[in-house]
């Protein structure tokens, strides 16, 4: 009998200090996958609160980089039959760093190379087998961009 109250003290006591949480995902116009946000509801419990990192004033960071219609990074055609052509605005061209062109199966088909200040590149597709690829753009914030491409 003992151990039934301890258990229902630690059922109660849990779900009187339990959290919600909230999972925000937000995506660029090519469908691809750019935010990904975990957010608690306030935390009620004092153990927990003592385990839940410190936030980071945004003020402190700078304003993010998001990547809309604005400030997009344009690829195409898409699908393509022999040359892809990718191009960015002036505010990515200061955080590129490496574009790559991968296979479906994430294999490294092809390290493309590029000047940053052209604001463009110019891949040749026409060798390559039909399927889909996808290209990803490194930028020196610590961003991954990627963007799927269909070959014909």
């Amino acid at each position: 009998m003992r151990y039934f109250y301890l258990f229902l003290f630690c059922l109660l006591y849990r779900i009187e200090f339990i959290q919600a949480q909230n999972l925000y995902f937000g995506y660029d116009d090519s469908g691809n996958q750019v935010l990904r946000k975990l957010e608690y509801d306030e935390v009620r419990d004092p153990i927990s609160r003592l385990l839940q990192p410190e936030s980071i004033d945004p003020s402190a960071v700078g304003e993010p980089i998001m990547y809309t219609k604005n400030n997009e990074i344009e690829i195409y055609p898409n699908p393509v039959e022999t040359a892809l052509t990718i191009r960015w605005n002036p505010v990515i061209a200061n955080l590129l760093i490496k574009i790559e062109l991968l296979a479906y199966n994430a294999t490294l088909i092809e390290e493309v190379k590029f000047k940053a200040s052209e604001r463009k590149a110019v891949l040749n597709m026409g060798p390559k087998p039909s399927g889909v690829y996808y290209v990803k753009l490194y930028c020196s914030d610590g961003r991954i961009i990627h963007h799927t491409v269909i070959k014909k």
